[in-house]
């Protein structure tokens, strides 16, 4: 079996070369989230629209979807609703009891097989069939991370290959993993053709005992010998237009989405998007928002202590922040809104607010 590595190509493998976003609002909209790299301190939190898929195939195939979102804490009327962030640790406790309890091997290369990058909203509406590979990998590499704190994408081409790669700061996720992996090279068939396979794929070390199963699932030739997940293409694919794309005339409006909805690259501001996705299963304690996050109880006290953040400052902000947003859709009553809040006595939420912006929720939503 060949191996498809050259000394270059391992030399870098910790300073990768990175494609530069093909456009300055790519390139400010990943700064704006992230800095430099995958900020280590802030909880890692995704997009709704990243487990959808799995939600889908899982109610497709007759699972308790709803009762396995609920033990994993997470909200179903939340996921429902565009943009929303929920945490990771939480989103991939409920795809391992999903996968335990439906007896399902791989649930991620499953789902991934069947999910289209260009149905991935908002990230598919920025693709164009005027696009080349290399500048559509360009641009996810510059805004992955509005998508999913976690997830980090880099490009390195060798000779006459390319290594398209992915790694989760959240250490060795199989699940996650292999769905990035087979939206990557649904994104590659997007140039080559929907029967285009990698040259080979690297495995991470956390992984090499189950390189031989993912071998024969994929029928693709696996490698060991890096820190991440990578699929190898012959570098000639990155200039071809991405002629199996569907015309997308929103990329500006998909891009703001993304803004809009970041996850947030701090600890503070993102314990607070963590307390505003617990919010509709009822008032979100200290011990809540740990397990969410994935930290024991006292660690979490610490990490608040040192970033000189307040548990319940950050509960009211969140609260503020969603009854705004849930305030400007008519279609939801304001007793709704409070008990979407965590609130068990409408009245509660009313004196909360006033004391937030001085008015009532009735007044600031233009009622009489």
């Amino acid at each position: 079996m060949p191996t498809f590595r050259c000394r270059y190509w391992q030399e870098n493998q910790e300073k990768r070369v990175r494609l530069a976003p093909t456009s300055r609002t790519a390139a400010g909209a990943a700064t704006g989230a992230r800095g430099e790299d995958i900020a280590i301190n802030a909880i890692p939190l995704a997009r709704s629209e990243g487990i959808v898929p799995f939600v889908t195939f899982l109610d497709e195939i007759g699972a308790p979807t709803e009762r396995l979102l609920t033990q994993a804490r997470l909200s179903p009327d939340a996921l429902d609703r565009s943009g929303a962030l929920f945490p990771l640790h939480q989103g991939m406790r409920f795809l391992d009891d999903a996968a335990r309890k439906q007896g399902i091997s791989n649930i991620g290369l499953v789902v991934g097989r069947r999910t289209r990058v260009c149905d991935l909203s908002p990230l598919g509406r920025l693709l164009s069939p005027a696009m080349s590979l290399n500048e559509a990998i360009a641009l996810l590499v510059g805004v992955i991370g509005l998508f999913n704190s976690a997830l980090e994408l880099s490009l390195l081409c060798c000779l006459d290959r390319a290594f398209f790669s992915h790694r989760l700061a959240v250490g060795a996720e199989a699940d996650v993993s292999l769905f990035t992996l087979m939206l990557m090279i649904d994104l590659v068939r997007l140039a080559a053709g929907p029967r285009w396979r990698p040259q080979a794929i690297h495995v991470p070390a956390a992984h090499a005992r189950m390189r031989r199963a993912h071998e024969a699932a994929m029928e693709i030739p696996c490698l060991g010998g890096t820190d991440r997940w990578t699929i190898v293409f012959d570098r000639s694919l990155l200039n071809d237009r991405l002629r199996y794309c569907p015309a997308n005339a929103d990329a500006d409006e998909a891009l703001e989405a993304l803004r809009r909805a970041a996850p947030a690259g701090d600890f503070c501001g993102s314990l607070r998007q963590v307390i505003g996705s617990l919010l509709p299963s009822g008032n979100p304690s200290l011990a809540a928002a740990a397990d969410a996050a994935g930290f024991s109880l006292r660690t979490l006290q610490r990490r608040l202590n040192d970033a000189g953040c307040s548990y319940s400052q950050l509960l009211e902000e969140a609260r503020h922040r969603a009854a705004l947003r849930l305030l400007g859709d008519r279609r939801v009553k304001i007793v709704d809104v409070a008990f979407e809040l965590g609130y068990s006595d409408p009245a509660n939420f009313t004196r909360a607010f006033r004391r937030w912006t001085g008015t009532s929720p009735r007044a600031a939503r233009g009622g009489a």
